[in-house]
């Protein structure tokens, strides 16, 4: 319809401008080609436009159609990263709980510290799902406050060092859990002891954010799927042009990913 009307105009427009040149002098012989020239070429130049006008809203189609697939990939993302926390809610109360019951018995003064931990760890769980991404200054406070909480439960054989600047924190946003899921995944792949302690480093260097441990391996059997970590690269490769980076070597496990500029969202 639009492209019967576009040429019924252009039709229209011609014969009137001719119409009007010719007035009012009596027809002669060869106004039949100077109508037909300015015709031609008019409907030409119509043709022209209404083929790249057809192709600049088919390519915006596309990228709208592309945009909302991307968003409802991440929504998905979003439900199966909440459903994986929500399986494993039980099992961490349990810990949880089980820790701070011993600590009550052997100290007072650190149960109450674990337990404001615990507190905004699982207020934080409650509410961070409704977001794709949250600031980075947030990610490392819920982050945090999951670390001194297996520090607690694991002391003397978990240690963790975070070296981000405030600035960092400030500017760029991060896929919600990302740290913690990075924490999670090194504390569920490694069998570290007192002897042989889990050491982590989470450090900020242009842009990216590189976690790091040393390499502590259960055996093949207690080994997860790492489903929290291939969740976490679906996630990123939507919202960024680029992968994480994953270096596996024999005695070190690192990840490193862009963070997004919060002036770009």
């Amino acid at each position: 319809k639009r492209f019967i009307l576009s040429y019924i105009l252009t039709f229209s427009l011609v014969a009137f401008i001719s119409v009007i040149l010719q007035f009012p002098r009596p027809p002669r012989e060869s106004d039949a080609q100077s109508v037909l020239f300015p015709l031609i070429n008019t409907t030409a130049l119509n043709t022209i436009i209404l083929i790249l006008s057809n192709a600049i809203m088919m390519r915006s189609k596309k990228a709208q159609a592309e945009a909302e697939l991307a968003n409802l990939k991440i929504k998905q993302l979003e439900a199966e990263q909440q459903q994986l926390i929500t399986q494993l809610q039980p099992h961490f109360l349990f810990n949880s709980l089980s820790t701070l019951k011993s600590l009550i018995k052997n100290d007072p003064a650190l149960a109450e510290v674990y337990l404001v931990k615990l507190s905004d760890f699982l207020r934080f769980t409650v509410s961070a799902h409704e977001n794709s991404t949250i600031s980075l200054a947030d990610e490392v406070r819920f982050t945090g406050d999951y670390i001194e909480l297996q520090k607690i439960r694991f002391t003397g054989s978990f240690f963790c060092e975070i070296l981000i600047p405030d600035d960092a924190q400030n500017t760029y946003r991060i896929p919600v859990y990302a740290l913690q899921t990075l924490v999670e995944n090194a504390l569920k792949h490694n069998a570290f002891t007192e002897l042989r302690p889990l050491r982590l480093k989470i450090q900020f260097q242009d842009g990216f954010i590189t976690v790091t441990n040393n390499k502590i391996p259960r055996p093949v059997s207690a080994i997860g799927s790492g489903v929290g970590l291939k969740n976490l690269r679906k996630r990123f490769s939507l919202l960024t042009s680029q992968a994480i980076e994953i270096d596996d070597r024999e005695d070190m496990f690192s990840v490193r990913m862009k963070l997004l500029n919060s002036r770009a969202l």
